[in-house]
């Protein structure tokens, strides 16, 4: 009986060998199915005063939209973001729970914000900081708040810059 056992465990071990070997022997997935899109990044001058940046809608959500105050000191970037009409995530997809704001480097550097809470009229606030200087401002749609990587989902994204006086 032993032996009988002994010869099913070494055929299991060959299959799982096998299909390791095949899956490592398949071609990458085809950079097609990458999505990629471009935001401008802002720079934002160490003691330069605050930087107001208007956050707009991407498309997915016509009526969201809000604006950032950005100021960057020395060792840190204080951000103020407050946004109107955001319907609830779940309206995109059951599976999406939640918005993030995220700062992206120009080098393609993610810096999870955090996430936006808000309120029966779809209006959220959030103050966080960054060490970046220059990146871009944007909000996604997620699963949940500690994702390492933002979704397809981008509900707004930075625009111009002006100068607060």
């Amino acid at each position: 009986m032993p032996s009988k056992e002994i010869k099913l465990l070494s055929f299991v071990m060959l299959l799982l060998l096998g299909s390791t070997a095949a899956a490592q022997a398949q071609p990458a997935a085809p950079a097609a199915n990458v999505t990629t899109k471009s935001i401008k990044a802002v720079g934002y001058e160490v003691g330069g005063g605050e930087t107001k940046v208007d956050l707009k809608s991407t498309g997915l959500m016509a009526q969201a939209n809000g604006e950032a105050k950005v100021e960057a000191k020395a060792g840190v970037t204080k951000v103020e973001v407050s946004i109107k009409g955001l319907a609830q995530p779940s309206t995109l997809g059951t599976e999406f729970m939640t918005y993030v704001l995220w700062a992206v480097s120009p080098d393609g550097r993610t810096n999870n914000l955090g996430e936006i809470f808000t309120n029966k009229d779809g209006e959220g606030k959030l103050s966080p900081t960054t060490q970046m200087q220059t990146f871009s401002l944007f909000v996604t749609a997620e699963p949940y708040f500690s994702v390492r990587q933002p979704s397809e989902m981008l509900i707004l994204e930075n625009e111009r810059a002006k100068f607060l006086s």
